[in-house]
């Protein structure tokens, strides 16, 4: 069951159907694929969340029929879509939808909010928990970093890239390129300190633009996903803390 309605920005909405589950793909409507086609022009399109993250799922299309298909089945395990549930698809431009999970009594379910206030929701996550359980589904080797103070000074400031990590995956590392869900790409000068004897790989030059552009705060985690380029690069999903006073 779908529909699509008027509004400001275009909509449309699915009903979670045991087939939409075993299928592993969710069809777009035909009226909103009509009406508003230039949207899906990419391959892929981002879901974002009322948290803050997003998610790149790939679109399928066959004649005039378009799906979300590549990383939709992970969205839907990861937010435990089940049936009953509909869904709310808002489209904001440059390939992006907001979504919003009801559950079946039409209430929404809101992921996670860091303020600690009475929530009434079906699930709750902390922070911690919706992005380790992302780090969970990532195939790509990947690290977490919860934002400190000290990573966010407007003066010097610099990112530690954990210990194993860095021994595991980073020989020596001058350069990297860090990406974000939306496509833009920020290049970070890499720099080692050996502080008692343990040697320390840490972002540099680069980095305070990277946290001041994607507007990081005190207490938002960052994931990063080593890709597998010729060039030392890396994927960042940011989860938003929720309490950004």
């Amino acid at each position: 069951m779908a529909s699509s309605f008027e509004s400001a920005t275009p909509h449309f909405f699915k009903v979670i159907l045991p087939q939409t589950l075993n299928q592993s793909k969710l069809a777009i409507p035909h009226k909103f694929v009509r009406k508003h086609g230039e949207a899906l022009e990419t391959e892929e399109v981002r879901l974002k969340v009322a948290s803050g993250a997003e998610w790149k799922v790939g679109l399928t299309k066959n004649d005039e029929k378009i799906w979300f298909e590549k990383g939709w089945e992970e969205f839907v395990k990861f937010y435990s879509v089940e049936i009953g549930h509909f869904l709310t698809f808002r489209y904001e431009g440059n390939s992006c939808f907001h979504v919003v999970i009801f559950d079946k009594t039409a209430s929404e379910i809101e992921y996670p909010l860091g303020c600690g206030g009475k929530v009434k929701k079906r699930e709750r996550f902390s922070i911690s928990e919706e992005a380790t359980k992302f780090q969970s589904l990532t195939t790509n080797p990947s690290f977490m970093v919860t934002m400190g103070a000290s990573y966010l000074h407007t003066g010097k400031s610099y990112l530690s890239i954990p210990q194993w990590f860095a021994n595991a995956h980073m020989e020596s590392p001058k350069e990297m390129s860090v990406e974000v869900s939306d496509g833009r790409v920020w290049k970070i000068l890499c720099g080692e300190r050996w502080p008692h004897g343990v040697k320390r790989v840490e972002m540099r030059g680069g980095w305070r633009d990277f946290a001041r552009d994607n507007g990081l705060k005190k207490g938002d985690i960052c994931v990063f996903e080593l890709m597998e380029t010729s060039e030392l690069s890396f994927k960042a999903t940011i989860f938003r803390s929720g309490c950004r006073g």
